[in-house]
């Protein structure tokens, strides 16, 4: 997955979840990809395997949207850190 590809999945799975937003910190990456520190690195993991695993049980294609799920957590936790 690409810096930018991550970049546009992310935001998906930030804005899929309701006004109540606990995935705002998928919102904190530009088209670099890159985490602000580590702190944001294990929040946005976080919202993945719980919150938006939640979400995708109630999915019509659950297996996709965990794929995708995975690939994004596969990425957080490689990518550099910007502090």
């Amino acid at each position: 997955m690409t810096s930018e590809e991550f970049w546009l999945k992310a935001a998906g799975w930030g804005s899929y979840m309701n006004s109540y937003d606990p995935g705002a910190c998928l919102y904190g990456f530009d088209e670099r990809g890159m985490v602000q520190s580590e702190e944001h690195r294990r929040l946005c993991i976080e919202h993945l395997d719980s919150d938006c695993r939640g979400a995708a049980a109630l999915n019509d294609d659950p297996d996709a949207d965990n794929q995708e799920i995975d690939e994004l957590i596969a990425y957080l936790k490689t990518t550099p850190c910007e502090d």
